[in-house]
């Protein structure tokens, strides 16, 4: 069976939902930790750029942020930042 075409727009929609579904479980469980204390949770923000590209979108070269490097089995990597 052939493979469907799958768009670069559609991509970003299911790591940003990935993404949300995955922080909406840490959220809940950081609420239980803290007995059940309120935490709030921003949406995400997914995009595709380049490496060089990362230091200004964080807010500049100094700024101190925390972050997961990741390579996967296929061709491309991904960093989470916090």
């Amino acid at each position: 069976m052939p493979e469907l075409p799958i768009s670069e727009e559609f991509k970003l929609d299911v790591l940003t939902e990935m993404g949300n579904i995955g922080a909406g479980n840490a959220t809940t469980a950081l609420s239980t930790l803290l007995n059940y204390e309120r935490v709030n949770m921003h949406v995400l923000e997914v995009s595709l750029c380049p490496l060089v590209d990362i230091p200004d979108l964080m807010g500049g070269a100094e700024k101190s942020v925390s972050g997961i490097y990741s390579e996967c089995l296929v061709k491309d990597h991904f960093m989470l930042f916090f």
